[in-house]
């Protein structure tokens, strides 16, 4: 199905549905794309499911593009969605990125308490390769505000659960 271009006609539920899933595909190859596809299924009417992903999509492809303020309040809208529907794992996800969109701008006291909360969400979903990251994300953290004890604790934390 031809993905339609940047006009605002209406998208039919097939086109909605291929342009996300085409956005969460590439969210990581091109960042850029996602981005595209991203802000043109948010033009449109959505359900909550669909508008979650797409601004999940949205957030981590503007920060995977360096782009972490803008990335913020797209992370925050998709987090409250999924916590409203549920969706415990993308609700990690959409921490995890927020949390990296706060220590990126400067604000590791806001991303130490998002990992903090990535880390046990990810211990309870039973995902220790997702505890293992928050884990060094709380360490890059902890870093960033000079207190290397506890970096070093938490790099630890993360090499010991990843053996």
């Amino acid at each position: 199905m031809p993905i339609p271009s940047l006009d605002l006609s209406p998208l039919s539920p097939d086109q909605i549905r291929a342009m996300l899933g085409a956005a969460w595909a590439c969210r990581a190859s091109d960042p850029h794309e996602s981005v595209r596809l991203s802000r043109l299924v948010l033009a449109q009417p959505l359900a909550d499911a669909e508008l979650a992903r797409a601004s999940f999509c949205l957030g981590f492809g503007l920060a995977k593009q360096g782009e972490f303020r803008a990335a913020e309040p797209e992370l925050c809208r998709a987090l409250h969605l999924y916590s409203e529907l549920g969706n415990q794992e993308l609700r990690r996800d959409s921490l995890k990125w927020l949390g990296v969109a706060q220590n990126e701008q400067g604000r590791p006291v806001e991303a130490l308490a998002t990992f903090i909360q990535v880390r046990h969400l990810s211990a309870a979903l039973g995902d220790t390769q997702g505890e293992i990251t928050a884990l060094s994300n709380i360490a890059a953290a902890y870093s960033t505000m000079g207190d290397h004890p506890n970096a070093m604790e938490h790099h630890l934390l993360a090499l010991g659960l990843s053996r």
